[in-house]
């Protein structure tokens, strides 16, 4: 049974992380998942794989039944409404969930992103937002912000404790 987004997005439960995947190596690991039966990938600018994860999956003839999250950095240098657009166009389609990538920027910079990334919502670039490697202090302020991140995806690890 999947997660519900925003109310209605269906976001598979487990995912496939693209952190470290060279991009030559993407399209075959993705096949392997998509074989698995995995529907939820995850991606984001600074990993420079979303151009071959779309490849994959239009390969795959999976169409829009796969739930993709991508992330764009606070610190990237570009508007994060432009990076949304850039994604989109690397991965050839609008992409499920476009979490901020991280809180390591100063809290204005974070601010101005999540404005720019709602932005790219509203304009349909992106489906919906969420907030990664956030603390509640850096998911307060988004919220207040507004509107709060419909997901929030967090690092587990032994060593991130």
């Amino acid at each position: 049974q999947p997660l519900l987004a925003a109310g209605s997005i269906a976001v598979p439960r487990v995912g496939f992380g693209l952190y470290k995947t060279a991009p030559e190596e993407t399209k075959a690991a993705v096949a392997l998942a998509l074989e698995a039966g995995v529907r939820h990938f995850d991606t984001a600018n600074a990993y420079n794989n979303e151009a071959e994860l779309g490849a994959a999956l239009r390969e795959g003839g999976t169409g829009e039944n796969v739930f993709v999250a991508t992330k764009v950095s606070p610190t990237a240098g570009v508007s994060a409404r432009d990076a949304v657009a850039a994604a989109a166009d690397r991965l050839k389609r609008a992409p499920d969930c476009v979490y901020i990538h991280s809180p390591l920027a100063p809290k204005e910079k974070r601010l101005e992103t999540w404005a720019s990334l709602n932005e790219a919502r509203r304009e349909g670039l992106c489906r919906t937002l969420g907030a990664a490697n956030c603390g509640l202090r850096h998911l307060k302020e988004l919220e207040v912000a507004g509107p709060a991140p419909a997901l929030v995806q967090l690092e587990l690890s032994p060593y991130n404790q």
